[in-house]
């Protein structure tokens, strides 16, 4: 999924702890290659391919916890924006675009507003709807490192960061934590602070590193599933905590494309706390107070 992964332990029996990591790793091997959209055999290639299909038990898991955060969002976050991302210019890696890279235009039009999810065929087989691709990309993230959390706690202290989609689990002890460096995205080696967390997750969404040009306009992957097109507020990223790192996904998400404003409203009003950068160096929320 373009992106780099980790997983912290802390357990006791140092050979069952090096098998549990072993096995993390290849979990992760398996979720980059059943749903990458960048691997032209995966999962999530040949349903986009065929239109209609029966989900692995990966998938069906997956798009199990997608569905009511899509929900929740109120269609803010919409996994079947594929189309739409790829009509942005993001139809390659960002090894192969390059962040900040200048393209001549779009790889396939204007996007158009995406609503509704999957449709449900019976049988355990779903359908994509007229002019929508799936793109798991970031909601996979959230939900791998869950998934990662979840095994290794039951081992002791743990930590999963899928490409900033941070969650921990086990038995933290009271005065410990995991320490996590939130970066300043206009000075990457400096931090606008520091959280410890003995439970719950922190992802962050936004266009710091993610952008280019195309026909004079800035482009980002961040889709408003209302329009069809690159967000477009005053917002640089959002990163948010919650309880699992698919919703802390979904919030940063969502917050994104509110704008600070609103986007601190929805947050307060699902129980989450965030921290909004905007393009001009502002720094709002809660998530660090206290």
């Amino acid at each position: 999924m373009n992106t780099d992964c980790a997983a912290f332990l802390q357990c006791e029996d140092a050979r069952r702890g090096e098998r549990s990591m072993d096995a993390i790793e290849r979990f992760f091997l398996q979720v980059e290659w059943r749903f990458s959209r960048f691997r032209p055999d995966s999962e999530v290639s040949r349903f986009n391919t065929t239109r209609e299909h029966r989900p692995s038990r990966l998938l069906s898991d997956l798009l199990q916890v997608a569905e009511p955060l899509r929900r929740g969002s109120g269609g803010l976050f919409n996994p079947l924006v594929g189309a739409q991302v790829i009509a942005a210019g993001y139809d390659r890696t960002f090894d192969a675009i390059g962040s900040g890279s200048v393209q001549r235009g779009p790889a396939g039009g204007e996007g158009a507003p995406v609503s509704g999810g999957l449709i449900a065929l019976g049988d355990g087989r779903y359908r994509l709807p007229e002019g929508t691709r799936l793109d798991v990309g970031g909601i996979a993230k959230g939900w791998a490192a869950d998934r990662g959390a979840e095994f290794l706690g039951q081992l002791g202290p743990a930590c999963v960061d899928a490409g900033g989609d941070v969650r921990v689990a086990g038995a933290w002890p009271a005065d410990g934590g995991f320490e996590i460096e939130i970066e300043n995205p206009f000075l990457p080696d400096t931090d606008l602070g520091t959280l410890r967390l003995t439970e719950g997750s922190l992802a962050t969404s936004g266009i710091a590193k993610r952008w280019w040009m195309s026909g004079g306009e800035l482009r980002h992957h961040l889709i408003d599933p209302r329009t069809g097109k690159p967000v477009d507020t005053e917002l640089l990223c959002v990163t948010a905590h919650a309880p699992t790192a698919a919703e802390a996904e979904v919030a940063a998400k969502t917050a994104f494309i509110l704008g600070a404003e609103e986007g601190a409203a929805w947050l307060n009003a699902h129980g989450y706390a965030g921290l909004f950068v905007a393009r001009d160096g502002a720094v709002t929320g809660d998530l660090l107070q206290g």
